[in-house]
Parts: C-alpha cells; structure tokens; sequence
C-alpha cells in the first residue's frame, strides 16, 4: 500500500499534480491528511483524481495525523474507509472567496459558492448517510467535530487511541511493583540512609523471617514478574554505585526488560572508572606549538614589556 501524505494547505503544499504523480503506478493507497484546508477548486480536482483510483478498483484509507479541515474534508470522504485520533479535528464550513468588482461580478461569485456547497454537502451526506439539510445546517454554522464526535456524526470510521494503555493486568503489577520501590526509598530516607542498591532490594524482597499476621497473600503472576524485573535492574549495579539513579529512571519504565536495562548500565562508567576520556591536543594548540607557543599577554610600548604576538599570523588555519 502506497502512502501519499496530503500535508499542509491545498494548493500550495498538495496540488492536484503531486496528487496525480503520487498515484502513477499505485494500486491501493493510504492518505495520511493534516491540513486546514486551502483552494477548493484544487480539492475537487483531487478528489476526483482519487475517485477514480477508486472506480479503477483500488482501496483508499484515510487516516486523519491531527487536523482536517475546510477543503481537505471533501478529499477525505472518498476514501473507503477513516481513521481519526482520539485528539483529531475536523472542521466544515461554506466555501469563501475574495472577490472585486461589480455587483454582477458578487452576484456570479454567490452562484459559484453556491454551487460548490451544494457539491461538498452532497458528498458529506453521501459519506455520513445523513440527510442532506442537516448537513447543510452544520456546514453553514461553520462546524468543529472532535475525536468520537467525528465518528458518531457518520464521517470517520474507526478511532484510534493517542496512547496506547497497558492490560490490566501490567498496569496493577507496575503500579503494585513501583509502590513497593517507593516505600523502599522512603524508608531509607527516613532513616538517613543512602539508596544503595542492595538496601532498596533487600526491602523490596519477600522476606523469609518477615511475620504478618495474617500471612499477606501472594502477588499475581504479573506483579511477581514485575517485581523481579526491578530486582534484576537492581542486582546489574554495585553498592554506591553511581548509576542508581539511572537504574531507578529504568524501573520506572515497564517496557526495559532486565536485558536491555543491563546493556544500558554497562554502556555507563563503572565505580571508579575514569569520568573522561583522554583526549589528544586540540587543532589550536597543534598551531600554537607549530608557532613555538608564544606567550599570550597584553599589547604594550613599554621596553620592558615582551613583544606582541601577531594573532593575524596565529589564527591562520
């Protein structure tokens, strides 16, 4: 499936000759819309480019990155099917135009305007399967629908989600899990502890000798799983280890198994492993040294004063 982007103002960014260069040798396309709008003379002649994509038996998808509006809704609903975020807008109004002259000239201009409505309702109400009086209405108060509105008012067919949410299960093992880290870190706090990793671990470990009466439940399978995640991150570091804190910024988020937070701990230095590298002179001090180093000092006409460097000469490379 090929992707064709119809980005930014109709006319200008899109035109109907980028449009029909796109679909040069497409079968089933994807159009991925974020525009305000633009020139509907330009939109009619893309629509029609892609209904006939269409009739030539290609599928069309739609799918709405953020704003639809004005001109790119006509483009849109000739898709088969739309996809629209949960934070998506889509917006119809009647066609404008600037216009001098005479009252003829106005006159002409309201029948053209008009005419071009009664095309893009025409094909709002075809989209939607609502009558095309309503549709008139919303168009002519100039009209913001908004995610589900968009797909409750017959536009759009699917909605997708701006953020994807963890299953049930994950989202109570983490927050079980990161509870447990939390309680660890104030507890050592409170003591006047520092977090060394072995502390944290070793309150947020089962203990054997640990009493509670009545025994506490054991944790689902999830929240065991997570919980020895964050012991597996843990046990990769050495006490006052300088990385805890990266480590517990990798706890922190569900998606880092063990593996990939133990090749990011080791990428980090080590306790006591020099901070920086070593580094060989730099290209100015090469020159100053081709120069026989000369001192840097102020310029004077005293006699007892040493004589000017020439910076003209020094900074020539």
């Amino acid at each position: 499936m090929k992707t064709i982007p119809i980005d930014g103002v109709i006319g200008l960014e899109v035109t109907t000759a980028s449009v029909r260069s796109a679909l040069a040798g497409a079968e089933d396309v994807e159009l991925h819309i974020h525009s305000p709008g633009g020139s509907v003379y330009e939109a009619l002649g893309i629509h029609n480019l892609l209904a006939a994509h269409r009739r030539a038996g290609h599928r069309i998808t739609a799918r709405v990155d953020g704003l639809c509006a004005s001109a790119a809704t006509y483009i849109a609903c000739v898709a088969h099917e739309m996809h629209v975020p949960a934070n998506g807008v889509w917006m119809v109004h009647s066609p404008a135009a600037m216009m001098i002259g005479d009252a003829r000239a106005f006159s002409d201009a309201a029948s053209h305007l008009e005419a071009v409505e009664a095309m893009m309702v025409d094909a709002y109400s075809q989209r939607t399967g609502r009558p095309p009086e309503a549709i008139a209405t919303e168009v002519a108060a100039e009209t913001y629908l908004y995610g589900q509105q968009i797909i409750d008012a017959g536009y759009a067919d699917h909605l997708t989600p701006t953020l994807e949410r963890l299953p049930e299960g994950q989202a109570q093992a983490l927050a079980f899990a990161k509870g447990a880290l939390a309680d660890a870190q104030a507890q050592l706090r409170t003591q006047g502890e520092p977090l060394h990793p072995e502390r944290i671990a070793a309150l947020i470990a089962p203990s054997a000798t640990r009493q509670t009466p009545p025994p506490a439940p054991q944790p689902e399978p999830s929240a065991q799983a997570e919980r020895e995640r964050i012991l597996g991150i843990l046990a990769a570091l050495e006490a006052s280890d300088p990385r805890t804190q990266t480590a517990l910024e990798l706890i922190a988020d569900p998606h880092i198994s063990v593996e990939s937070a133990a090749r990011i701990l080791a990428r980090l230095p080590a306790p006591g492993a020099p901070s920086d590298r070593p580094r060989g002179p730099s290209e100015f001090e090469k020159h100053m040294a081709a120069l026989g180093n000369p001192p840097i000092t102020p310029d004077g006409d005293g006699d007892n004063e040493p004589a000017s460097v020439d910076w003209a000469a020094a900074f020539k490379y």
